[in-house]
């Protein structure tokens, strides 16, 4: 029996504005994104809203995210222009839009009540639309583009329209962890182990990127992370990331990590 797994791909959600959408039926462009339907309290995309081509738009759109055939680096694809619905016809979507609900711009705070910092953005599962993890801002400047952060989704007690409640021991891993400029996910074990002669998750995923694994690499449940023969492209270390499995992937990718102490 063939064996079958899904791939997992890790989206921005902000990089969904603006995109067009077009339909594999007749090739048309039926609209572009202008807005996105996130529901907080489910921690989950529900749709993209969408304007249709042309300067008067008198229907408003949404685009479930089960509809969305492919999300693509320059267009997301549907079926056919029936993949849209009308907001009032979808009332979980309505509801959402109408009251302005949204999760952007809502504080991080620890279980104990201290304030980490804003959500400014969202990674989602494509096939799933659920969050994977949640980009956050940090310090007085967060507005202007502030250092900033990643916090997976798994640390996670409750979201929803007004706060995003972590585990307490998010505080301490945050201020230890490096400011996020390629995409990783704050892990406590990974911060309990970190020593000068251990390479940063940062390190590790600079080695990783690129190479073809030597193995296959699952996730606790059984979920192929990567396979053998494959290329380990940076939603492949996203993903392992988020399943700590970022060592395993180090290992089919047949590299290590060795960090020179300064003398």
């Amino acid at each position: 029996m063939q064996e079958e797994r899904e791939l997992i791909n890790i989206r921005r959600t902000s990089s969904l504005l603006g995109m067009p959408v077009y339909s594999l039926h007749d090739a048309k462009r039926i609209g572009s994104v202008r807005g996105l339907v996130y529901d907080p309290e489910a921690g989950r995309l529900l749709g993209l809203r969408v304007r249709e081509p042309g300067f008067l738009a008198p229907e408003k759109w949404i685009l479930p995210i089960e509809s969305i055939d492919s999300f693509g680096n320059d267009a997301i694809m549907v079926d056919d222009a029936s993949a849209l619905v009308k907001e009032k016809d979808f009332p979980d979507a309505y509801r959402l839009v109408s009251h302005k609900i949204t999760i952007e711009g809502n504080p991080i705070l620890t279980k104990s009540g201290n304030k980490l910092g804003i959500v400014v953005d969202i990674f989602i599962n494509e096939k799933t639309g659920r969050a994977a993890s949640y980009e956050v801002a940090e310090g007085p400047l967060r507005e202007l583009g502030g250092e900033r952060k990643l916090l997976s989704a798994g640390k996670v007690i409750k979201t929803s329209k007004h706060a995003v409640i972590v585990l307490d021991s998010v505080e301490r891993e945050m201020a230890e962890s490096l400011p996020d400029k390629v995409p990783s996910v704050i892990e406590s074990q990974q911060s309990e182990q970190m020593s000068v002669n251990v390479c940063t998750p940062e390190q590790e995923m600079d080695l990783c990127r690129g190479k073809i694994a030597q193995k296959d690499v699952y996730d606790d449940y059984g979920n192929l992370i990567v396979g053998k023969g494959e290329e380990i492209t940076q939603n492949v270390l996203h993903q392992a990331m988020l399943e700590d499995e970022l060592g395993e992937v180090m290992v089919a990718a047949g590299v290590e990590c060795k960090v020179t102490e300064d003398p």
